[in-house]
Protein backbone atom coordinates (compact mmCIF):
# COMPACT_ATOMS: atom_id res chain seq x y z
CA UNK A 1 0.00 0.00 0.00
CA UNK A 2 1.57 3.61 -0.97
CA UNK A 3 2.03 5.77 2.18
CA UNK A 4 1.22 9.02 0.36
CA UNK A 5 -2.43 7.37 0.05
CA UNK A 6 -3.39 6.38 2.95
CA UNK A 7 -6.77 7.41 2.86
CA UNK A 8 -7.47 6.55 -0.66
CA UNK A 9 -6.35 3.21 -0.22
CA UNK A 10 -8.26 1.95 2.88
CA UNK A 11 -11.21 3.58 1.74
CA UNK A 12 -11.18 1.87 -1.81
CA UNK A 13 -10.74 -1.16 0.51
CA UNK A 14 -13.85 -0.92 2.75
CA UNK A 15 -15.99 -0.03 -0.35
CA UNK A 16 -15.22 -2.71 -2.11
CA UNK A 17 -15.48 -4.93 0.83
CA UNK A 18 -19.43 -2.93 1.41
CA UNK A 19 -18.54 -2.20 5.20
CA UNK A 20 -20.46 0.65 6.81
CA UNK A 21 -21.28 2.26 9.87
CA UNK A 22 -17.83 1.15 11.43
CA UNK A 23 -14.67 3.55 11.76
CA UNK A 24 -11.35 2.33 11.04
CA UNK A 25 -7.82 3.67 11.86
CA UNK A 26 -5.49 5.06 9.86
CA UNK A 27 -1.70 4.66 11.35
CA UNK A 28 0.74 6.84 10.82
CA UNK A 29 3.68 4.81 8.74
CA UNK A 30 6.24 7.51 10.19
CA UNK A 31 4.70 8.23 13.61
CA UNK A 32 3.19 4.98 14.22
CA UNK A 33 0.87 7.02 16.17
CA UNK A 34 -2.90 6.62 15.18
CA UNK A 35 -3.22 9.73 13.13
CA UNK A 36 -7.13 9.61 12.81
CA UNK A 37 -10.49 7.44 11.60
CA UNK A 38 -12.30 6.92 8.76
CA UNK A 39 -15.93 6.17 8.76
CA UNK A 40 -18.57 6.64 5.87
CA UNK A 41 -22.45 7.63 5.27
CA UNK A 42 -24.21 7.32 2.33
CA UNK A 43 -26.30 9.54 0.23
CA UNK A 44 -28.36 7.89 -2.63
CA UNK A 45 -26.91 4.96 -2.46
CA UNK A 46 -23.19 6.82 -2.69
CA UNK A 47 -20.93 6.32 0.13
CA UNK A 48 -19.12 8.96 1.27
CA UNK A 49 -16.73 9.48 3.53
CA UNK A 50 -16.07 10.94 6.97
CA UNK A 51 -13.13 11.62 8.95
CA UNK A 52 -12.68 11.96 12.40
CA UNK A 53 -9.34 13.69 13.36
CA UNK A 54 -8.62 13.96 17.69
CA UNK A 55 -7.27 16.72 18.52
CA UNK A 56 -5.86 17.10 22.24
CA UNK A 57 -8.02 19.85 23.56
CA UNK A 58 -11.02 21.96 22.88
CA UNK A 59 -10.65 23.54 19.63
CA UNK A 60 -14.15 26.15 19.22
CA UNK A 61 -11.98 29.15 18.95
CA UNK A 62 -9.41 27.58 16.72
CA UNK A 63 -11.13 25.67 14.07
CA UNK A 64 -14.60 27.21 12.74
CA UNK A 65 -17.56 24.93 11.84
CA UNK A 66 -18.28 25.07 8.31
CA UNK A 67 -19.80 23.92 4.93
CA UNK A 68 -18.63 24.62 1.53
CA UNK A 69 -20.23 22.71 -1.57
CA UNK A 70 -19.58 19.55 -0.74
CA UNK A 71 -17.36 19.44 2.37
CA UNK A 72 -18.47 20.10 5.69
CA UNK A 73 -16.03 20.75 9.00
CA UNK A 74 -18.28 20.32 12.38
CA UNK A 75 -16.82 19.75 15.90
CA UNK A 76 -17.22 17.07 18.26
CA UNK A 77 -16.60 14.77 21.80
CA UNK A 78 -16.53 11.31 21.30
CA UNK A 79 -14.98 8.15 21.24
CA UNK A 80 -13.77 5.99 18.40
CA UNK A 81 -11.60 3.23 18.12
CA UNK A 82 -11.91 3.03 22.33
CA UNK A 83 -10.37 6.76 22.29
CA UNK A 84 -12.22 9.06 23.86
CA UNK A 85 -11.04 12.93 22.22
CA UNK A 86 -12.40 16.21 21.07
CA UNK A 87 -12.51 15.35 17.00
CA UNK A 88 -12.70 17.58 14.38
CA UNK A 89 -14.92 16.12 11.92
CA UNK A 90 -14.89 16.48 8.39
CA UNK A 91 -17.33 14.74 6.06
CA UNK A 92 -17.97 14.74 2.37
CA UNK A 93 -21.28 15.75 1.07
CA UNK A 94 -21.56 15.22 -2.36
CA UNK A 95 -20.77 11.92 -4.21
CA UNK A 96 -19.38 14.37 -7.08
CA UNK A 97 -16.42 15.00 -4.29
CA UNK A 98 -15.49 12.10 -3.20
CA UNK A 99 -12.35 11.96 -5.64
CA UNK A 100 -11.44 15.88 -4.34
CA UNK A 101 -12.13 14.67 -0.83
CA UNK A 102 -9.75 11.58 -0.70
CA UNK A 103 -7.28 13.95 -1.80
CA UNK A 104 -7.91 16.40 0.73
CA UNK A 105 -7.79 13.38 3.33
CA UNK A 106 -4.07 12.09 1.74
CA UNK A 107 -2.92 15.47 2.50
CA UNK A 108 -4.08 15.67 5.76
CA UNK A 109 -2.98 12.09 7.10
CA UNK A 110 0.79 13.02 5.48
CA UNK A 111 0.31 16.60 7.55
CA UNK A 112 -0.29 14.82 10.30
CA UNK A 113 2.34 12.10 10.79
CA UNK A 114 5.00 14.88 10.50
CA UNK A 115 3.76 16.72 13.12
CA UNK A 116 2.37 16.59 16.39
CA UNK A 117 -0.07 20.19 16.52
CA UNK A 118 -3.03 18.30 14.89
CA UNK A 119 -5.18 21.16 15.45
CA UNK A 120 -2.75 23.52 12.93
CA UNK A 121 -2.45 20.57 10.71
CA UNK A 122 -6.22 20.28 10.35
CA UNK A 123 -6.62 24.20 10.34
CA UNK A 124 -4.77 25.29 7.80
CA UNK A 125 -4.90 21.82 5.41
CA UNK A 126 -8.89 22.62 5.51
CA UNK A 127 -8.59 26.31 5.16
CA UNK A 128 -6.41 25.78 2.53
CA UNK A 129 -8.40 23.69 0.64
CA UNK A 130 -11.68 25.90 1.02
CA UNK A 131 -9.90 28.52 -0.45
CA UNK A 132 -8.82 26.87 -3.47
CA UNK A 133 -12.27 25.83 -3.90
CA UNK A 134 -13.60 29.40 -3.79
CA UNK A 135 -11.03 30.60 -6.26
CA UNK A 136 -12.41 28.58 -9.13
CA UNK A 137 -15.10 30.68 -9.57
CA UNK A 138 -17.79 28.24 -10.22
CA UNK A 139 -21.12 29.50 -11.09
CA UNK A 140 -24.07 28.23 -9.83
CA UNK A 141 -26.25 27.10 -12.55
CA UNK A 142 -29.34 27.61 -13.70
CA UNK A 143 -30.90 24.82 -11.92
CA UNK A 144 -28.91 25.51 -8.52
CA UNK A 145 -30.01 29.04 -9.08
CA UNK A 146 -33.49 28.14 -9.29
CA UNK A 147 -33.44 25.91 -6.37
CA UNK A 148 -32.01 28.71 -3.72
CA UNK A 149 -34.71 31.35 -5.22
CA UNK A 150 -37.41 29.00 -4.01
CA UNK A 151 -35.47 27.91 -0.35
CA UNK A 152 -34.72 31.92 -0.23
CA UNK A 153 -38.34 32.97 -0.73
CA UNK A 154 -39.60 30.80 1.60
CA UNK A 155 -37.20 31.50 4.34
CA UNK A 156 -37.93 35.35 3.32
CA UNK A 157 -41.55 34.11 4.15
CA UNK A 158 -41.32 33.20 7.09
CA UNK A 159 -39.28 35.88 8.48
CA UNK A 160 -41.55 38.65 7.36
CA UNK A 161 -44.44 36.14 9.52
CA UNK A 162 -42.66 35.54 12.32
CA UNK A 163 -39.74 38.20 12.44
CA UNK A 164 -35.87 38.23 12.30
CA UNK A 165 -34.09 35.82 14.31
CA UNK A 166 -31.58 33.64 15.01
CA UNK A 167 -34.08 30.44 15.39
CA UNK A 168 -35.28 31.02 11.83
CA UNK A 169 -32.01 31.63 9.91
CA UNK A 170 -30.71 28.59 11.71
CA UNK A 171 -34.09 26.41 10.61
CA UNK A 172 -32.28 26.69 6.94
CA UNK A 173 -30.31 23.04 7.20
CA UNK A 174 -30.25 22.54 3.29
CA UNK A 175 -26.88 24.13 3.22
CA UNK A 176 -25.66 21.99 5.86
CA UNK A 177 -26.14 18.83 3.84
CA UNK A 178 -29.50 17.57 5.89
CA UNK A 179 -31.65 16.24 3.82
CA UNK A 180 -34.63 18.34 4.44
CA UNK A 181 -34.51 21.98 3.72
CA UNK A 182 -35.85 23.23 6.37
CA UNK A 183 -36.71 22.10 10.61
CA UNK A 184 -39.27 24.57 11.73
CA UNK A 185 -39.60 24.91 15.43
CA UNK A 186 -41.70 27.28 15.93
CA UNK A 187 -44.98 25.22 14.80
CA UNK A 188 -47.00 23.20 17.29
CA UNK A 189 -45.80 20.26 15.72
CA UNK A 190 -41.76 20.33 14.89
CA UNK A 191 -42.24 20.66 10.80
CA UNK A 192 -39.64 19.53 8.03
CA UNK A 193 -39.93 20.96 4.68
CA UNK A 194 -38.47 20.22 1.48
CA UNK A 195 -38.82 22.88 -1.11
CA UNK A 196 -38.78 22.27 -4.83
CA UNK A 197 -38.80 25.11 -7.58
CA UNK A 198 -39.57 24.42 -11.15
CA UNK A 199 -38.98 26.99 -14.00
CA UNK A 200 -42.77 26.84 -16.40
CA UNK A 201 -43.91 25.24 -18.46
CA UNK A 202 -42.26 21.73 -16.70
CA UNK A 203 -44.62 20.53 -14.26
CA UNK A 204 -41.83 17.89 -12.49
CA UNK A 205 -39.57 18.26 -9.96
CA UNK A 206 -36.04 16.20 -9.32
CA UNK A 207 -35.97 14.52 -6.59
CA UNK A 208 -32.37 13.15 -5.23
CA UNK A 209 -32.03 9.95 -3.54
CA UNK A 210 -34.76 8.17 -1.29
CA UNK A 211 -33.43 9.94 1.62
CA UNK A 212 -35.08 12.84 0.38
CA UNK A 213 -38.43 12.73 0.62
CA UNK A 214 -37.99 10.11 3.61
CA UNK A 215 -41.00 10.89 6.44
CA UNK A 216 -39.24 11.23 9.59
CA UNK A 217 -41.16 9.84 13.12
CA UNK A 218 -42.29 12.37 15.21
CA UNK A 219 -42.53 15.39 12.69
CA UNK A 220 -44.72 16.84 10.47
CA UNK A 221 -42.74 16.08 7.08
CA UNK A 222 -44.39 18.64 4.07
CA UNK A 223 -43.06 19.11 0.56
CA UNK A 224 -43.35 22.81 -0.96
CA UNK A 225 -43.30 22.74 -4.89
CA UNK A 226 -42.72 26.37 -6.41
CA UNK A 227 -43.97 27.03 -9.81
CA UNK A 228 -42.11 30.16 -11.27
CA UNK A 229 -41.88 32.43 -14.51
CA UNK A 230 -38.48 33.75 -15.51
CA UNK A 231 -37.10 36.63 -17.24
CA UNK A 232 -34.07 37.09 -18.48
CA UNK A 233 -33.22 41.01 -18.58
CA UNK A 234 -31.39 43.69 -16.74
CA UNK A 235 -33.92 45.73 -16.21
CA UNK A 236 -35.16 46.22 -12.73
CA UNK A 237 -38.87 44.95 -12.48
CA UNK A 238 -41.96 45.13 -9.55
CA UNK A 239 -42.79 41.93 -10.11
CA UNK A 240 -39.81 39.46 -10.68
CA UNK A 241 -36.90 39.45 -8.13
CA UNK A 242 -33.08 38.21 -9.43
CA UNK A 243 -31.70 36.07 -6.59
CA UNK A 244 -29.71 38.69 -5.36
CA UNK A 245 -32.28 41.20 -4.90
CA UNK A 246 -33.82 38.91 -2.71
CA UNK A 247 -30.87 38.40 -0.39
CA UNK A 248 -30.78 41.94 -0.06
CA UNK A 249 -34.69 42.13 1.33
CA UNK A 250 -33.76 39.37 3.81
CA UNK A 251 -30.60 41.26 4.76
CA UNK A 252 -32.37 44.58 5.00
CA UNK A 253 -34.90 42.55 7.64
CA UNK A 254 -32.23 40.40 9.38
CA UNK A 255 -30.14 44.13 10.22
CA UNK A 256 -33.38 44.45 12.36
CA UNK A 257 -32.69 41.18 14.34
CA UNK A 258 -32.43 41.46 18.28
CA UNK A 259 -29.28 41.53 19.37
CA UNK A 260 -28.11 42.96 16.33
CA UNK A 261 -27.60 42.12 12.52
CA UNK A 262 -27.73 38.51 11.61
CA UNK A 263 -26.46 39.68 7.57
CA UNK A 264 -23.10 38.23 7.90
CA UNK A 265 -24.64 34.72 9.41
CA UNK A 266 -26.88 34.51 5.76
CA UNK A 267 -23.34 35.83 3.70
CA UNK A 268 -21.37 32.56 5.51
CA UNK A 269 -24.35 30.33 5.14
CA UNK A 270 -24.78 31.26 1.06
CA UNK A 271 -21.25 31.34 0.50
CA UNK A 272 -21.36 27.03 1.81
CA UNK A 273 -23.76 26.63 -1.27
CA UNK A 274 -21.17 28.36 -3.21
CA UNK A 275 -23.57 31.90 -3.57
CA UNK A 276 -20.59 34.64 -3.87
CA UNK A 277 -21.03 38.14 -3.93
CA UNK A 278 -18.59 38.54 -6.69
CA UNK A 279 -20.71 36.75 -8.74
CA UNK A 280 -23.94 38.60 -8.11
CA UNK A 281 -24.08 40.65 -11.23
CA UNK A 282 -24.13 37.45 -12.95
CA UNK A 283 -26.97 36.45 -11.24
CA UNK A 284 -28.74 39.86 -11.56
CA UNK A 285 -30.17 39.25 -14.94
CA UNK A 286 -32.26 35.99 -14.02
CA UNK A 287 -35.21 37.07 -12.37
CA UNK A 288 -38.56 35.29 -10.67
CA UNK A 289 -41.62 35.17 -9.99
CA UNK A 290 -43.17 32.88 -8.00
CA UNK A 291 -46.85 31.54 -9.65
CA UNK A 292 -48.10 29.16 -7.92
CA UNK A 293 -46.76 27.63 -4.69
CA UNK A 294 -48.57 24.06 -3.16
CA UNK A 295 -47.99 22.33 0.16
CA UNK A 296 -48.03 18.61 0.34
CA UNK A 297 -48.00 16.21 4.02
CA UNK A 298 -45.51 13.65 3.09
CA UNK A 299 -45.94 10.11 4.88
CA UNK A 300 -45.91 6.57 4.45
CA UNK A 301 -48.36 6.78 1.41
CA UNK A 302 -46.96 9.56 -0.48
CA UNK A 303 -46.11 8.08 -3.89
CA UNK A 304 -42.61 9.36 -4.10
CA UNK A 305 -39.60 6.75 -3.53
CA UNK A 306 -38.09 6.15 -0.13
CA UNK A 307 -36.28 3.39 1.87
CA UNK A 308 -39.67 1.55 3.50
CA UNK A 309 -40.63 1.09 0.10
CA UNK A 310 -37.79 -0.47 -1.74
CA UNK A 311 -36.66 -3.90 -0.65
CA UNK A 312 -32.82 -4.13 0.38
CA UNK A 313 -31.67 -6.22 -2.18
CA UNK A 314 -32.27 -3.85 -4.86
CA UNK A 315 -30.95 -0.87 -2.67
CA UNK A 316 -28.06 -2.43 -2.29
CA UNK A 317 -27.47 -2.62 -5.55
CA UNK A 318 -28.05 1.02 -7.14
CA UNK A 319 -25.39 3.21 -6.94
CA UNK A 320 -26.94 6.60 -7.51
CA UNK A 321 -30.86 7.30 -7.49
CA UNK A 322 -32.28 10.82 -9.22
CA UNK A 323 -35.73 10.98 -10.72
CA UNK A 324 -38.80 13.21 -11.71
CA UNK A 325 -41.88 13.48 -9.54
CA UNK A 326 -44.78 14.87 -10.86
CA UNK A 327 -47.37 16.19 -8.15
CA UNK A 328 -50.28 16.69 -10.42
CA UNK A 329 -53.59 14.95 -9.24
CA UNK A 330 -52.17 14.66 -5.50
CA UNK A 331 -53.73 16.48 -2.63
CA UNK A 332 -52.97 19.45 -1.21
CA UNK A 333 -51.84 20.43 2.42
CA UNK A 334 -51.32 23.61 4.39
CA UNK A 335 -49.24 25.90 4.64
CA UNK A 336 -46.90 25.54 8.04
CA UNK A 337 -47.68 29.08 9.01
Amino acid sequence: MSDDKLITNRWNEEVKAGESNKQFPILGPKSKRQLLFISRTEYAFQPLPVLLVPVTRRVQNVIKRQTYKGFKVDLNFGTAGGMQSDFVLVECLDPVFVNHFLVLADELAEKLDNEENSIEVVKTTIQNWLQFFKNQNNFLDDSELTGLYGELKFLLEMIQSKGPSRELLDSWQGPNGDSWDFLIQFTQRKTLAEVKTTVRPKSSISIHGVNQLEPKKDFRCLLNVRFVDRVITKDASPYFKSVPELIEDICQLLDKAPGGSLRSSLVEILQAVGMFEEHYDEYRTKRYKVVQSLWHEIDETFPALSRSKIPEHILSRVDRLQYEFSVAGISVSDAPF
